[in-house]
């Protein structure tokens, strides 16, 4: 069994990842994400331009709580606010590091 940090790997696949929470939580929790290709073409605007295609990549981040009881659902929502700033924030790190990556490969 994989672990990182305190998140388990449910499920590892060439283009998605899907981590359970190992800690004591009133309530399941999973951190999915999913990178998405695609091809898109562009005009040839250069004689001799051989590409006629650049890559746009998608990362879809989705984090699911499963509460417990009442003590569930008042733990997520009293948190909601700062789980959205930390989520948003790891999502922003990860799509520029993404970016980063692919200006390095040009």
């Amino acid at each position: 069994m994989d672990k990182v940090g305190f998140w388990v790997v449910e499920r590892s696949a060439e283009n998605r990842l899907t981590l359970r929470a190992e800690m004591r939580l009133p309530g399941d929790a999973l951190f999915d994400l999913k990178v998405i290709e695609k091809r898109i073409p562009k005009p040839n605007l250069t004689l001799g331009d051989s590409s006629n295609s650049h890559k746009n990549i998608e990362l879809i981040q989705i984090v699911t709580f499963n509460p417990k009881g009442l003590i569930g659902y008042a733990y997520w929502f009293g948190l909601l606010p700062i789980h959205t700033v930390v989520f948003d924030q790891m999502y922003n790190r990860m799509v520029g590091r993404i970016q980063s990556h692919g200006q390095r490969n040009l």
